[in-house]
This record gives structure tokens, sequence and C-alpha cells, in this order.
């Protein structure tokens, strides 16, 4: 999809990096990849949070391919691992490595 699409975040877990956008636009929800949010650090969302998104379908459902939290987080509470800088650092390479296309950041 080339537009930004409106969502609020479902569930996500923190420690497998991976959760579900209940989508504005569409009636199924889309899964979502920590790798694909745009954030530094700690890569992470909140039940609850609204978020922009960019997503591609596929065969299992609607996928986020870039995520941008519209307010940030804050701390995770209860999360004792945290992913190493250089999982961070290469999340657009892990995001593209999955067949994600990069894609213009919003202004």
């Amino acid at each position: 999809m080339d537009s930004w699409s409106l969502g609020t975040v479902q569930w996500f877990n923190s420690e497998k990096g991976f959760g579900f956008i209940k989508a504005d636009d569409i009636a199924r929800v889309v899964f979502v990849d920590y790798r694909c949010i745009d954030m530094p650090g700690f890569k992470t969302l909140a039940s609850g949070q609204r978020v922009a998104y960019r997503y591609r379908r596929t065969r299992s459902g609607p996928e986020a391919i870039y995520v941008r939290p519209l307010v940030p987080t804050g701390a995770v509470q209860g999360v004792t691992e945290q992913r190493s800088p250089s999982d961070a650092a290469s999340a657009a390479d892990a995001c593209q490595s999955r067949g994600h296309q990069q894609v213009e950041t919003m202004q």
C-alpha cells in the first residue's frame, strides 16, 4: 500500500517482538514485527497506543512494513531483557530482508 493508515495497537508482546494493530480502515488486524517500528532504542508498542503504518497484503493477512507510534510508549514494565544495539541498528535491513520495501518517512 502506498498511503499511510491509522490504527490502535491491539496487543504487543515485547519479549517476543510482535503483535497486532487493529486497523481503522480495514476489518482485519495487521501483524507487526518489532523490526518495522520506527523509534529509537528498545522497539515496542503498548496496547491501546495509536500508530500510523504502511502495510502489505500477504497470504496470511495484512502485515505492517513500517510503523510509527503517534505517542511515545515510555518505559515498559516487566521487561527484563533488551535487544542488542546491533538489532536496533539493523532494523531497516531486517525488514527489507523479509521482502519489505523502504518507504519515505512522514513529514
